[in-house]
């Protein structure tokens, strides 16, 4: 649907679900390296990428170069081996063994017999900039995958209190993620139902950080049936009706979204109570 284009770099998990079939895999990934990128980056960039990727980790096997020691031969032949994999998998988006690979590429590149020489201050800043970044916002997002994490263990040990300070942790250390924000507007609902005021789940902070995670991620179909719920219980069924389409829409065989739409369009009608639409 968008082949000049794509859906935009790592939008692929995020537009799946609008074009997933029944019975087919929950995935974040297409298992087919460029397909994916031809996904998310349309038809030339896509193709121009994967065309890059396969010469990077073929060309050491092919080149056959006489000075390679042993373990640069076996490695070249594991490269290898990993780039074809990746026509029927996803492996390489996995930034372990991203690293893992490129860490072995570059060392493979490296003269085994001549004296290195160097490539100028600025082009070694710039790549030594560059790793620094990458690995710190890549450090970041593990960690706060791990906060997340950990909330949810507090939720379900029943500290609600610390599953909070772990989801806002979590926000803190990578507020790029939707996700993080997204699990901090589900847990209002938590604080609420505790409370016995689930009427009170929509003041606060709960609309801030939901209006943050769509902001992040408009066409996360969780995050705008958590709005909508959101909205009912403020009142505003219009505004409900409307998130809920939209999850409808963003995920169509997910039967929940589906019910919630249907729920919200017969209270619009008037012909349904306040109390069957709580959550």
């Amino acid at each position: 649907d968008h082949p000049w284009v794509g859906v935009g770099v790592g939008g692929f998990g995020e537009v799946y679900p609008q074009y997933r079939r029944p019975a087919d895999n929950e995935t974040q990934h297409a298992h087919d390296l460029p397909l994916e990128l031809c996904a998310e980056m349309g038809l030339p960039a896509g193709m121009l990428c994967s065309a890059l990727f396969f010469w990077v980790f073929l060309s050491p096997l092919l080149r056959r170069r006489e000075d390679l020691p042993p373990w640069a031969r076996g490695a070249a032949v594991g490269l290898a081996a990993l780039a074809i994999q990746n026509l029927f998998d996803f492996t390489i988006l996995l930034p372990s063994l991203l690293w893992l690979a490129a860490i072995v590429r570059g060392l493979i590149a490296l003269p085994s017999s001549v004296e290195r020489r160097s490539r100028g201050p600025v082009i070694r800043v710039a790549a030594l900039t560059a790793v620094i970044v990458s690995a710190c916002l890549a450090g970041l997002s593990g960690l706060a995958w791990e906060a997340r994490l950990d909330a949810k263990h507090s939720l379900a040990g029943g500290d609600l209190d610390a599953a909070e300070r772990e989801a806002a942790r979590a926000t803190w250390l990578a507020p790029w993620n939707p996700d993080g924000w997204l699990y901090r507007s589900e847990l209002s609902f938590a604080r609420a139902a505790r409370a016995g005021q689930p009427e009170r789940a929509a003041r606060g902070t709960s609309i801030e950080t939901i209006e943050r995670a769509i902001a992040l991620s408009p066409v996360r179909p969780a995050a705008r049936i958590v709005r909508a719920r959101l909205r009912a219980l403020d009142g505003d069924l219009p505004g409900a009706y409307a998130d809920a389409e939209q999850a409808a829409r963003l995920y169509p065989i997910q039967p929940d979204y589906i019910e919630a739409r249907d729920a919200l369009a017969d209270a619009l009608d008037g012909d349904t109570d306040d109390e069957e639409l709580s959550p």
